[in-house]
């Protein structure tokens, strides 16, 4: 009686449920009416919009053939926007109406469209949507080895997805095919596998299912407790959301339990229950099966009549689905001629579009060919002018080094003659004063050997001086000078000039002396250089100064500049000569004492104050003597500097800059 009571209050539920279902379908309606109103002309809508209309009526309108029509308006769409997603969808949505409607083979050519462009569009999951659709269409047709090849192929579409619904519904799917080939323990695994994904997604009505077909599969096991508990959990789920397709099913299986139970009355409430729901969902198959199932339970409990009754129901709905079945199968093949028929002027326009594309390529062919050819013979001038720029460029590379050869020559030819020349002058002094050494010593002569060796001093310090700015000369010539930027002593400096020149001033009774105003002290400057100028300007003045004479230096530092004179009161330089005073092509000039110079001493003195960014310049008068003037940059190292008190270095008339 419990029991009863129970099974009464189900049936309530189910008649509320289906209300409610009712109103829900009303408003749903509604709603797409709503969109078939926004998609007409006048409403100026965007392409997004619009798409995204149609994928809704495409799937949700209640009519299969608006369905199908939205589909292919979705279809167009996406096609001209070359949107292949919705493109995609369009056909699965197509494909999904026309299982709906026993269209099997219009559905899989639409899905198998689906698969190539997501293919070649790496959408991996609107391909495995499309391969699990196929595998339900083999399903229905119960092609179960079809059927589980496709579904397979869905689940490696997507192998990098393990907790999706789509995963859990593919499990949900397997399972299904391994109880219809009874593979019953494969079946408990995949349904087992799909109920924790469901549960993570929140999916409600995956839990109902998983559970619902445990129930199926443990009643083919005749595990009766264990599968009326799991049908009854997955009714009960299914109850909020109206799925009386399942719903039946699951309470079929109950009725067949409770029959194997032999709990009849059970089973034919539940079976009449089933029946009306079936009824008014218009479920043909549900009904079939119901009778059937109803005829084993009248036989059950001895009411032959009714047994009777539902029988003859079994056979006029089974009969109605044979012709609804052979008027599929006729339609299918109406559609597939159709199909072909499309699909051969598809061929045709293909083939043709096809012609022109190989017009198109062997017309690229030709002007890339063209392309090519002028590229070749623009490349080929460049290459000859390159050619023709490097020639040229060589030849002048060959007449620049033929040039410095020539000049090298030149002045190499003059080294030597410059060496041969001045160094038989003073070795020759050096041999005559040797030998009347020689001879005075002999005699025992000693007051003319005294004069002869400061003879002898004197010709060193010549051939030391000459020996000296041939060196630094060739050096500064071949680019490898090098500067010696060190702290030295500027007075120092010029003593020690003075000593080494003293011999040729005492043999002149030239007067040397240095009348700087303040003591100038260490500086940091390039002491090869200054002391190779000094000594030059010194050993110069000494040259062209007249017995009785008289040499003076000066020097101080003033703004981080080192100036320095050199003047002398001898026989002074003509204006012409003043202009190529420092110029290496002069010829060097015999001294008072007919003393012979080198003809570098002053161009060497220019040089190396042009590397050091100093310069020099000199005043002169015939017969009255010369002035050199030289600047060169310093560091000064202590205070002990000067104000000069005479600014000649600026203001002498007759100047010559260099």
């Amino acid at each position: 009686m419990q029991s009863n009571k129970i099974i009464l209050f189900k049936l309530v539920l189910l008649s509320c449920a289906f209300l409610f279902t009712q109103t829900q379908s009303f408003t749903q309606k509604s709603i797409i009416n709503n969109f078939v109103d926004q998609l007409k002309p006048n409403q100026n809508l965007s392409d997004s919009i619009q798409l995204n209309i149609l994928k809704t009526l495409a799937y949700r309108h209640h009519n299969l053939d608006s369905c199908e029509y939205y589909a292919e308006l979705l279809i167009q769409h996406s096609e001209k926007n070359n949107d292949n997603l919705n493109f995609i969808r369009g056909h699965y949505y197509k494909a999904i109406s026309l299982k709906k409607r026993g269209l099997f083979d219009a559905a899989l050519i639409n899905l198998q469209i689906a698969i190539t462009v997501a293919n070649s569009s790496n959408l991996h999951k609107e391909k495995c949507f499309a391969l699990k659709e196929i595998g339900d269409i083999y399903f229905k047709s119960k092609d179960y080895k079809n059927t589980l090849n496709y579904y397979t192929q869905s689940r490696s579409a997507i192998t990098l997805d393990t907790s999706s619904i789509l995963v859990a519904n593919i499990y949900l799917s397997l399972g299904n095919v391994f109880l219809q080939t009874a593979a019953f323990d494969s079946a408990l695994i995949y349904f087992k596998k799909s109920i924790p994904l469901f549960k993570k997604n929140n999916y409600l009505q995956g839990v109902a299912y998983a559970t619902g077909n445990i129930g199926m599969v443990f009643s083919s096991l005749n595990h009766l407790p264990q599968s009326n508990e799991s049908l009854k959990t997955g009714i009960e789920l299914l109850m909020p959301f109206s799925d009386y397709y399942a719903i039946i099913c699951y309470q079929i299986t109950l009725a067949n339990n409770a029959l194997k139970q032999d709990n009849y009355q059970y089973a034919k409430l539940l079976a009449d229950s089933c029946l009306t729901t079936a009824i008014n969902e218009n479920l043909v198959p549900q009904q079939r099966d119901i009778y059937e199932l109803q005829k084993q339970i009248y036989i059950a409990l001895g009411n032959y009549k009714g047994a009777y009754q539902a029988q003859t129901q079994y056979y006029i709905l089974r009969d109605s689905l044979i012709n609804i079945d052979n008027v599929r199968k006729l339609a299918d093949l109406r559609t597939e001629h159709e199909v072909s028929i499309k699909q051969a002027e598809v061929d045709k326009a293909f083939a043709q579009s096809k012609m022109r594309l190989y017009a198109i390529i062997c017309l690229l062919i030709g002007v890339i060919a063209l392309i090519i050819m002028r590229w070749m013979v623009v490349r080929k001038n460049k290459q000859l002018s390159r050619a023709l720029e490097l020639e040229t460029a060589q030849r002048n590379e060959i007449e620049t080094q033929r040039y410095y050869l020539e000049e090298s020559n030149q002045t190499k030819d003059r080294l030597f003659a410059i060496i041969g020349h001045d160094l038989r002058g003073p070795m020759s002094t050096l041999k005559l004063s040797t030998t009347a050494i020689r001879e005075l010593t002999k005699h025992k002569i000693d007051p003319n050997a005294e004069i002869l060796m400061h003879g002898m001093v004197t010709t060193i310090n010549q051939i030391e001086v000459l020996l000296n700015n041939l060196l630094n000369w060739s050096i500064e010539k071949q680019g490898m000078y090098s500067f010696r930027i060190e702290k030295i002593g500027i007075e120092e400096l010029i003593n020690n000039v003075f000593s080494m020149n003293e011999a040729m001033a005492h043999s002149k009774n030239i007067k040397m002396q240095n009348i700087s105003p303040q003591k100038v002290g260490e500086v940091m400057i390039d002491s090869n250089c200054v002391s190779t100028v000094i000594r030059n300007l010194l050993s110069n003045a000494l040259k062209f100064t007249r017995n009785g004479g008289e040499v003076t230096i000066k020097c101080s530092a003033q703004n981080s500049m080192l100036y320095i004179e050199v003047a002398d009161t001898g026989i002074g330089i003509s204006n012409d000569k003043i202009n190529q005073l420092f110029d290496q092509a002069v010829t060097s000039e015999w001294g008072t004492y007919g003393e012979k110079g080198t003809g570098i001493g002053l161009s060497l003195v220019k040089e190396l104050l042009s590397l050091n960014r100093g310069n020099i310049r000199v005043e002169s008068e015939l017969g009255q003597g010369s002035t050199f003037f030289v600047e060169l940059p310093i560091r000064i190292t202590n205070n002990i500097m000067g104000n000069l008190t005479n600014s000649s270095i600026n203001n002498r008339s007759n100047s010559q800059m260099v």
